[in-house]
């Protein structure tokens, strides 16, 4: 479609069949005046080179694959726009895609591949309403919302690249959030899971990070180095917690892990509260399996600590008090034998 600098539909589109849809010369715009826009399953709109998609009127809903390849921008007018299908923004140009005042809804897969990353727009505060999906933030890239929230019901967010919200708060009522990224944003978990890295790893947050009785942060733990061995969640700001800690000993760790380990598994500034109730591999509690250890958990200033600990056998007093009973029965023995002659 490189021999038009524009083309301009002024009925609603259906785009059918397993064909590509393919715009990349640079200024090219393609605009449906009325209607919407919606891209079928197995179809595939490729943008590249500077081009526009821009729909004006009832939104866009992608069934198939949206595929960014240049410095595109897709407008999407007064109404919401949905993926069911995949956005997936590649290259190093910059991809913006603009929404009015409503919703940006994903129920498929949003994926920033490339240097430029995805830059989600609006002409007034909207949200992007994130459910049975996935979001993938790829190292080296990015996702930037300008205005509103992220809210996520279910699915997962993996974040190894930067998410960044300019003006709204990440609201996990279910599904996951990891990775070994950064997001750039209050994180307000009510509901879903956090679990830092790719087993393991490290996921940062700038800004603060609020669990509630709903939700847990899973911890997994390979080994003693933070971010390679076992997960860090590295907050700038004010942790709030509650709910569950949940620990996973992976790698064959199990086998291995002694009393005296110690993992930091957690960074802040300042904190409120503390965790509501643990697991261990599934297990409710502290205990490590049948290893006859634990693990005791510390809330310092700025950082929250595992130490392993070995548990006191009910009923066996510890080497001070044994000696002392051993000194007492040699006494009595010595004393019965004298008795005895």
């Amino acid at each position: 479609m490189g021999q038009f600098s524009r083309i301009e539909i002024d009925v609603p589109l259906e785009i059918t069949g397993s064909g590509v849809l393919e715009m990349t010369n640079p200024g090219r715009s393609f605009e449906v005046e009325f209607g919407k826009i919606v891209n079928g399953t197995g179809h595939e709109i490729r943008l590249g080179g500077g081009t526009t998609l821009l729909e004006r009127d009832e939104g866009l809903t992608n069934n198939g694959i949206l595929r960014l390849t240049g410095t595109e921008q897709v407008y999407v007018g007064s109404l919401n726009l949905a993926n069911n299908g995949s956005i997936i923004a590649e290259g190093s140009g910059e991809h913006r895609i603009y929404t009015g005042p409503a919703v940006f809804t994903n129920r498929g897969t949003l994926h920033a591949k490339g240097s430029g990353g995805i830059t989600i727009g609006s002409s007034r505060a909207s949200s992007f309403e994130t459910a049975s999906n996935k979001v993938i933030v790829d190292d080296g890239s990015s996702l930037t919302k300008e205005e509103g929230d992220y809210n996520q019901s279910d699915g997962s967010t993996t974040v190894n690249g930067v998410l960044t919200l300019e003006d709204g708060v990440l609201n996990l009522s279910g599904g996951s959030l990891g990775g070994s990224g950064t997001v750039n944003a209050d994180v307000s978990n009510t509901g879903g899971t956090v679990g830092p890295g790719n087993s393991p790893g490290i996921l940062s947050v700038l800004g603060d990070y609020a669990q509630t009785a709903g939700a847990s942060l899973l911890v997994e733990i390979g080994g003693l180095v933070a971010g390679t061995q076992f997960d860090v969640l590295d907050v700038s700001g004010v942790a709030t917690l509650a709910g569950l800690l949940d620990l996973q000993l992976i790698d064959g760790f199990l086998g291995s892990i002694a009393a005296g380990d110690e993992f930091t598994f957690m960074n802040y500034s300042s904190l409120v509260g503390g965790f509501g109730s643990f697991s261990v591999n599934g297990v409710s509690g502290l205990d490590i399996g049948t290893t006859g250890l634990y693990f005791d958990i510390e809330y310092g200033d700025t950082s929250v600590k595992l130490t392993v600990e070995e548990k006191k056998v009910a009923g066996v007093p510890d080497g001070g008090s044994t000696v002392f009973l051993l000194l007492v029965s040699l006494g009595a023995l010595a004393g019965w034998r004298r008795g005895r002659r």
